[in-house]
């Protein structure tokens, strides 16, 4: 959710990522009497697994490069406009090319989603198409003396020496 990297390591949706990029959902889910974060927590079956309300996860199906086409559609444009704001002709062709691109990505990729967005300062264009599973559930996570040992809880300082994950569940279908 929101920017974290995760992998799936099962065939049945189990996902592992950072601690703390789970952090912040575990600590939705902990009590003062079940402190999560502090303990730590592991579902000894799907029935114990916690849903994680607002969470989800994102998968990319696709990215296609399409530089080449957007330039070619603008440049045609610009060229038929001549002398009637060619910049504007151009500009309005390609927004009009990308929301093509976009519809027919939807409609070839049900349930996912699709955009072209620039890259390199606007100078490449990829078609981007993901799917976001909203049922994500609480699997497990090392009590905050392993997972945060050696005082550094991001990822970013070498070396270290801790059992920085979280565990969850992806359900699709649901």
């Amino acid at each position: 959710g929101n920017g974290c990297t995760g992998e799936i390591v099962s065939a049945e949706g189990l996902m592992l990522t950072n601690h703390h990029c789970g952090y912040s959902s575990i600590q939705k889910l902990s009590t003062p009497e079940n402190n999560y974060l502090e303990d730590g927590y592991w579902a000894m079956s799907r029935n114990d697994e916690l849903t994680v309300p607002g969470l989800t996860a994102t998968f990319l199906e696709s990215m296609t490069d399409v530089t080449d086409a957007l330039r070619k559609v603008g440049d045609r444009a610009y060229k038929k406009a001549r002398r009637a704001n060619p910049t504007k002709a151009a500009e309005n062709a390609i927004a009009a090319y990308k929301s093509e691109l976009e519809d027919k990505a939807r409609a070839e990729n049900p349930d996912c989603e699709a955009r072209v967005v620039d890259f390199y300062n606007g100078n490449a264009q990829y078609l981007i198409v993901t799917r976001t599973y909203k049922d994500v559930r609480f699997v497990g996570a090392p009590p905050a003396s392993i997972g945060k040992f050696g005082g550094e809880t991001d990822n970013w300082m070498w070396p270290r020496h801790t059992c920085d994950f979280s565990m969850f569940r992806v359900y699709a279908g649901s």
